[in-house]
């Protein structure tokens, strides 16, 4: 969760709280408003020297955590993967 820290977002990950669910956040700051209801808070900086904001170094993170989760269980995230193609192409999400 990132600068301006959507409401629906933070309502989002309490009712997932609410549901027995962990939840890790990537975040810009340990004292961002998501940071008081996750169980893990993984800091990265925003970059705010620009007009929009750089995302790039939580994005980069975000990306090497997925990519550590498909490592750990290579199979069910194949699986998963598979799965989420099949829902896509049912309901014409992309163009190509």
């Amino acid at each position: 969760m990132l600068p301006r820290y959507p409401r629906e977002s933070l309502e989002a990950i309490r009712e997932a709280k609410k549901s027995g669910y962990a939840i890790v956040a990537i975040t810009d700051s340990v004292v961002s408003p998501v940071a008081e209801l996750a169980d893990v808070v993984l800091p990265a900086a925003v970059g705010t020297q620009l007009v929009f904001d750089l995302h790039t170094g939580p994005m980069a993170m975000a990306m090497v955590l997925l990519q550590a989760m498909c490592d750990a269980a290579p199979d069910l995230a194949q699986r998963r993967l598979e799965e989420f193609e099949q829902a896509a192409a049912r309901r014409h999400l992309f163009m190509a």
